[in-house]
Protein backbone atom coordinates (compact mmCIF):
# COMPACT_ATOMS: atom_id res chain seq x y z
CA UNK A 1 0.00 0.00 0.00
CA UNK A 2 1.08 3.73 -0.80
CA UNK A 3 0.47 6.33 -3.09
CA UNK A 4 1.34 5.70 -6.07
CA UNK A 5 4.99 5.33 -7.75
CA UNK A 6 5.67 3.22 -4.16
CA UNK A 7 6.03 0.05 -5.88
CA UNK A 8 2.87 -1.58 -5.18
CA UNK A 9 2.17 -3.44 -8.30
CA UNK A 10 6.42 -4.62 -8.43
CA UNK A 11 6.39 -5.62 -5.22
CA UNK A 12 3.24 -7.47 -5.42
CA UNK A 13 4.07 -9.55 -8.41
CA UNK A 14 7.20 -10.70 -7.14
CA UNK A 15 5.30 -11.60 -3.92
CA UNK A 16 3.02 -13.81 -5.51
CA UNK A 17 5.91 -15.34 -7.51
CA UNK A 18 7.95 -16.30 -4.70
CA UNK A 19 4.22 -17.59 -2.35
CA UNK A 20 2.12 -18.46 -5.27
CA UNK A 21 -0.37 -16.58 -3.70
CA UNK A 22 -3.36 -15.32 -6.05
CA UNK A 23 -2.02 -10.71 -7.05
CA UNK A 24 -4.66 -8.71 -6.95
CA UNK A 25 -3.82 -5.34 -9.24
CA UNK A 26 -6.13 -2.58 -7.60
CA UNK A 27 -5.58 -0.02 -10.45
CA UNK A 28 -7.72 -2.91 -12.47
CA UNK A 29 -10.71 -2.21 -10.52
CA UNK A 30 -10.98 1.12 -11.01
CA UNK A 31 -14.36 2.43 -12.60
CA UNK A 32 -13.50 4.13 -15.87
CA UNK A 33 -14.86 7.47 -14.43
CA UNK A 34 -12.24 7.30 -11.58
CA UNK A 35 -9.49 6.17 -14.23
CA UNK A 36 -10.66 9.51 -16.21
CA UNK A 37 -10.29 12.06 -13.06
CA UNK A 38 -6.73 10.36 -12.08
CA UNK A 39 -5.41 10.67 -15.62
CA UNK A 40 -6.81 14.68 -15.70
CA UNK A 41 -4.73 15.15 -11.92
CA UNK A 42 -8.18 14.97 -10.02
CA UNK A 43 -7.89 13.09 -6.69
CA UNK A 44 -10.84 10.88 -5.73
CA UNK A 45 -12.78 11.22 -2.93
CA UNK A 46 -14.29 8.85 0.10
CA UNK A 47 -17.55 8.46 -3.03
CA UNK A 48 -15.00 7.69 -5.77
CA UNK A 49 -13.58 5.07 -3.99
CA UNK A 50 -16.10 3.26 -1.74
CA UNK A 51 -17.50 1.06 -4.78
CA UNK A 52 -14.12 0.32 -5.50
CA UNK A 53 -12.95 -0.50 -2.06
CA UNK A 54 -16.04 -3.02 -2.08
CA UNK A 55 -15.24 -4.67 -5.70
CA UNK A 56 -11.23 -5.29 -3.88
CA UNK A 57 -12.82 -6.61 -0.46
CA UNK A 58 -15.43 -8.98 -2.39
CA UNK A 59 -12.17 -10.15 -4.58
CA UNK A 60 -10.17 -11.02 -2.00
CA UNK A 61 -12.92 -13.10 0.24
CA UNK A 62 -13.08 -15.39 -2.70
CA UNK A 63 -9.31 -16.40 -1.80
CA UNK A 64 -8.13 -18.60 1.23
CA UNK A 65 -4.50 -16.15 0.77
CA UNK A 66 -3.62 -13.49 -1.98
CA UNK A 67 -1.39 -10.50 -1.87
CA UNK A 68 -3.18 -7.10 -3.11
CA UNK A 69 -1.52 -3.82 -4.77
CA UNK A 70 -3.91 -0.58 -3.28
CA UNK A 71 -3.03 2.76 -2.07
CA UNK A 72 -5.37 2.26 1.00
CA UNK A 73 -4.27 5.72 2.46
CA UNK A 74 -6.97 5.51 4.72
CA UNK A 75 -7.88 3.71 7.95
CA UNK A 76 -11.46 3.68 7.23
CA UNK A 77 -10.19 2.40 3.67
CA UNK A 78 -8.16 -0.18 5.28
CA UNK A 79 -11.17 -1.58 7.47
CA UNK A 80 -13.41 -1.72 4.49
CA UNK A 81 -10.49 -4.19 2.80
CA UNK A 82 -10.00 -6.08 6.19
CA UNK A 83 -13.75 -6.56 6.97
CA UNK A 84 -16.29 -9.03 5.81
CA UNK A 85 -20.21 -9.48 6.08
CA UNK A 86 -19.66 -13.05 6.33
CA UNK A 87 -19.80 -14.36 9.93
CA UNK A 88 -17.80 -17.28 8.43
CA UNK A 89 -15.24 -15.43 7.03
CA UNK A 90 -12.07 -15.40 8.84
CA UNK A 91 -8.63 -13.06 8.03
CA UNK A 92 -5.60 -11.83 8.76
CA UNK A 93 -4.70 -8.63 6.70
CA UNK A 94 -1.01 -7.20 7.41
CA UNK A 95 -0.76 -3.98 5.74
CA UNK A 96 2.68 -3.32 3.81
CA UNK A 97 3.34 0.48 3.93
CA UNK A 98 6.06 1.01 0.97
CA UNK A 99 7.64 4.25 2.08
CA UNK A 100 9.07 6.73 -0.57
CA UNK A 101 9.73 10.29 -0.15
CA UNK A 102 8.19 12.62 -2.92
CA UNK A 103 11.13 13.22 -4.75
CA UNK A 104 11.42 9.23 -5.38
CA UNK A 105 7.81 8.85 -5.79
CA UNK A 106 7.97 11.81 -8.53
CA UNK A 107 10.80 9.74 -10.24
CA UNK A 108 9.24 6.66 -10.67
CA UNK A 109 5.61 8.19 -11.72
CA UNK A 110 7.34 10.11 -14.08
CA UNK A 111 9.02 7.77 -16.08
CA UNK A 112 6.51 4.61 -15.99
CA UNK A 113 4.55 4.15 -19.18
CA UNK A 114 1.09 3.27 -19.57
CA UNK A 115 -0.33 4.30 -16.22
CA UNK A 116 -3.50 6.42 -15.38
CA UNK A 117 -2.40 8.40 -12.52
CA UNK A 118 -1.26 11.68 -13.44
CA UNK A 119 2.06 12.51 -11.31
CA UNK A 120 -0.02 15.52 -9.88
CA UNK A 121 -1.58 13.41 -7.27
CA UNK A 122 1.47 12.66 -5.53
CA UNK A 123 0.81 15.38 -2.75
CA UNK A 124 -2.77 14.71 -2.25
CA UNK A 125 -1.83 11.02 -1.94
CA UNK A 126 0.90 11.96 0.66
CA UNK A 127 -1.18 14.46 2.06
CA UNK A 128 -4.32 11.67 2.37
CA UNK A 129 -1.85 9.12 4.20
CA UNK A 130 -2.95 8.31 7.45
CA UNK A 131 -1.34 6.71 10.15
CA UNK A 132 -1.56 3.17 11.41
CA UNK A 133 -4.24 2.22 14.61
CA UNK A 134 -3.31 -0.14 17.31
CA UNK A 135 -5.70 -2.22 16.19
CA UNK A 136 -4.29 -3.04 12.36
CA UNK A 137 -1.42 -5.34 12.04
CA UNK A 138 1.46 -3.36 9.50
CA UNK A 139 4.74 -3.14 8.64
CA UNK A 140 6.30 -0.15 7.35
CA UNK A 141 9.26 -1.05 4.53
CA UNK A 142 11.69 1.80 2.55
CA UNK A 143 10.77 1.62 -0.77
CA UNK A 144 14.25 2.77 -2.21
CA UNK A 145 15.67 -0.27 -0.96
CA UNK A 146 15.87 -2.88 -4.00
CA UNK A 147 13.10 -5.43 -4.69
CA UNK A 148 14.50 -8.67 -3.53
CA UNK A 149 15.30 -7.11 0.09
CA UNK A 150 11.76 -5.87 0.08
CA UNK A 151 9.97 -9.17 -0.97
CA UNK A 152 12.30 -10.80 2.07
CA UNK A 153 11.18 -8.33 4.65
CA UNK A 154 7.72 -8.89 3.82
CA UNK A 155 8.35 -12.84 3.33
CA UNK A 156 10.11 -12.74 6.65
CA UNK A 157 7.12 -11.00 8.29
CA UNK A 158 4.55 -13.17 6.65
CA UNK A 159 6.03 -16.23 8.01
CA UNK A 160 5.91 -15.24 11.62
Amino acid sequence: MGPCGCGKSTVGNSLAIRTNWPFIEGDDYHSDSNRFKTSMGIPLNDEDRLPWLLSLRNELMQHKNAILACSALKKSYRNILSSSNDANYQTRTLFVLLSANKSLLQKRVSERKGHFAHPSLIESQLETLESFGEDEEYLVIDASNSLTDITQQIINIKAT
